[in-house]
């Protein structure tokens, strides 16, 4: 689609008027192209597409919203780009760290450990009803009558 369309002219009464119509729409494209030499207005409103084109002598960076030559990245040397899967700090990269790590001397109750005041209740059951001495049989056949202690656990392998 041609961006600029002007009228054909020819001899008759209309040709400065069509002359005229010509230099405007001249005018009027000349004002919808960037200007080399920064004269306004000199902004764009829309994509522009270099098809893979490159864009050559730029000049060196001096504020975040100006581009970078690929010999400005190059010159900035080896680039620390972490991210949290190979972010890491050997222990010698960690500094005012402290020299010695001296143990303090601390106590907790039984009620800072977690479980802990469970699990003993639980073991003491378990103690008490083995407080009664169980006997243990360990013998082949049927157990004899009359071996059973009275007031005893008794436990039989057979």
């Amino acid at each position: 689609m041609a961006k600029l369309t002007l009228n054909d002219l020819s001899s008759g009464s209309f040709t400065v008027d069509l002359l005229n119509a010509n230099f405007t729409a001249i005018e009027t494209a000349m004002e919808n192209t960037l200007s080399r030499n920064g004269l306004a207005p000199n902004s764009m409103s829309a994509a522009l597409d270099m098809n893979g084109n490159r864009i050559l002598n730029l000049p060196t960076a001096g504020s975040n919203n100006e581009p970078v030559t690929y010999g400005q990245l190059l010159a900035l040397g080896t680039l620390n780009l972490y991210t949290p899967e190979n972010h890491v700090h050997t222990w010698s990269s960690i500094t005012e760290k402290p020299t010695t790590f001296t143990p303090a001397a601390h106590t907790h109750v039984k009620s800072d450990v977690t479980d802990l005041v469970s699990d003993l209740a639980a073991l003491d059951t378990r103690l008490d009803a083995l407080e009664d001495d169980p006997y243990i049989w360990v013998q082949a056949g049927e157990p004899a009558s009359g071996v059973i202690v009275a007031g005893r656990s008794n436990l039989w392998f057979w």
